[in-house]
């Protein structure tokens, strides 16, 4: 599928189901930053926090099995 047709299916999604697109494009999100991680040799276990660098920032919660609220249990990107 090319960038024009999956932007056109995508907002079509955004016209007729917005919280629907809406999952879809946070859990593309998460999904590809938890890849980056990886890649990068860090666990994606962890909680993630994106700098928004001026605008808002991004938490990425690790499992609820994990202390999220440790400093140590965070891995910062970007």
């Amino acid at each position: 599928m090319n960038t024009e047709k999956f932007e056109a299916a995508f907002l079509e999604l955004v016209e007729s189901d917005t919280e629907q697109a809406l999952q879809l494009i946070t859990g593309i999100f998460v999904g590809l930053t938890l890849e980056y991680t990886r890649r990068r040799g860090e666990d994606a276990n962890k909680t993630l926090h994106i700098n928004g660098c001026g605008n808002r920032d991004i938490t990425i919660h690790a499992f609820e099995t994990e202390n999220v609220d440790s400093q140590s249990n965070r891995n910062e990107l970007l």
